[in-house]
């Protein structure tokens, strides 16, 4: 079964980041990232990132492996990414939809 849903290890490292540089888009965010708004809270960021994640009207961009394939010729999932808006604040998504599902969402893309 294909799963797009986020994890609690990919939770964390699109707000909190492991270590600089990696991740943390939590407003004030990580020194280099781009935060999301102040205004958003965890919840919202991560209610928009799953929703743009399973948004069936969104166009995905295959960015690793053959076109068409769930796995790379080294056996590691396919990612696929997309950029789309929620309240005026266009976000990426990375997905691996054989693999961990979502892998990262940020603002600013």
């Amino acid at each position: 079964m294909i799963n797009i849903l986020k994890s609690e290890s990919r939770t964390t490292h699109i707000l909190f980041g492991e270590t600089p540089g990696r991740g943390g888009h939590l407003w004030p965010g990580q020194f280099g990232k781009t935060p999301f708004p102040a205004t958003w809270s965890s919840e919202k960021i991560m209610h928009y990132v799953s929703d743009i994640a399973t948004d069936p009207s969104i166009i995905w961009k295959q960015t690793t492996g053959k076109s068409g394939a769930l796995f790379t010729n080294a056996g590691k999932p396919v990612r696929f990414s997309t950029i789309a808006e929620r309240e005026c604040v266009k976000i990426k998504v990375v997905i691996e939809p054989a693999g961990e599902g979502i892998i990262t969402g940020y603002p600013g893309a």
